[in-house]
């Protein structure tokens, strides 16, 4: 009898301390970083609300708000930031142990053709079929 309430307390303790093992290895597999940051215009300094941050290789991402501020809970196995603006060049940085991203991002060298907005996005003129209305603004 003793020695079978031996094992069962043995075994007790084995089961708990699997349980406290499991449960530690849930907390690393859904471990999060929080970064913050701003994104401006290097030509001005002014900020960039509506920029693109994003988690490189993931569907993890958000969008800087109205003072170009923006804050991303990033996945432990994320490796690196793309920020990116239409009309600028997109910045990939690497994360490392940063938790504050502060970039500045550079106007794209090349211009942008003709552009048709539609009501469920854009387009290019050229490629661009059916009716089309021009507003011109001397006309208001």
């Amino acid at each position: 009898m003793i020695k079978s309430n031996a094992m069962s307390r043995i075994f007790v303790q084995k089961s708990i301390l699997l349980a406290f093992c499991v449960l530690l290895s849930f907390g690393f597999a859904f471990a999060q970083k929080t970064v913050t940051g701003t994104i401006t215009d290097a030509g001005n300094g002014s900020t960039m609300p509506g920029a693109n941050i994003s988690v490189v290789g993931m569907t993890v991402g958000t969008i800087s708000d109205l003072d170009g501020k923006f804050t991303l809970k990033v996945p432990a196995n994320g490796k690196e930031l793309l920020f990116s603006m239409v009309g600028y060049e997109s910045q990939t940085i690497l994360i490392g142990e940063a938790t504050v991203f502060n970039v500045a991002l550079q106007e794209a060298a090349t211009s942008i053709d003709e552009v048709v907005v539609v009501g469920y996005g854009t387009q290019k003129r050229s490629t661009l079929t059916g009716s089309v209305a021009k507003l011109d603004a001397k006309l208001l």
